[in-house]
């Protein structure tokens, strides 16, 4: 079952409502293990009223965001550095429940290494890879999943010259 909540006028508000800071887009109130309601939101200042009754005494309310990726705007044109240098890959990531985040280049899941570190905080990733090489350049994907949705975004990340030594040249002995 789900609701749209209007606002009530002015004055009117029962004892038992709360109008939530920052807006969910979805509300599930539930007693033990009952979901007994839930409410799709329709507005940033809905006020949210907690429907107690005798029947339900105790009711947990629990609100629900799907997940955001925020990237910085300098990555949003592509990001492009000299081989040898550290780049990094910051996104602010948002979403309740606390959203779950991978990291992909070219379609394969990114895993951290010697030169490769991925830092994944609340509300914070941020993708670091140390001592480029030409064979970084890539699209990397950030995903972002939870019970409410997924959210992804991109970063074209281009390296320029050459990584290290002249694969050319043949070893002196």
């Amino acid at each position: 079952m789900s609701r749209s909540l209007a606002a009530p006028s002015p004055g009117s508000l029962p004892s038992q409502t709360a109008v939530l800071p920052s807006p969910p887009t979805s509300l599930s109130c539930a007693t033990g293990r009952r979901l007994i309601s839930h409410f799709a939101l329709s507005s940033p200042k809905t006020p949210v009223v907690y429907p107690q009754t005798s029947d339900h005494p105790h009711v947990l309310c629990v609100s629900a965001e799907p997940p955001e990726i925020q990237l910085d705007a300098k990555l949003l044109a592509g990001l492009t550095a000299k081989a040898g240098s550290k780049i990094e890959l910051p996104a602010e990531v948002t979403g309740k429940p606390e959203p779950r985040v991978k990291w992909t280049k070219a379609d394969l899941v990114l895993k951290p290494d010697d030169r490769v570190s991925i830092d994944t905080k609340p509300g914070h990733s941020i993708v670091t890879i140390s001592k480029t090489k030409r064979d970084d350049s890539s699209t990397y994907i950030i995903e972002a999943t939870n019970s409410s949705g997924r959210a992804t975004a991109t970063v074209d990340v281009n390296i320029l010259g050459k990584t290290s030594g002249h694969p050319n040249k043949m070893p002196c002995f």
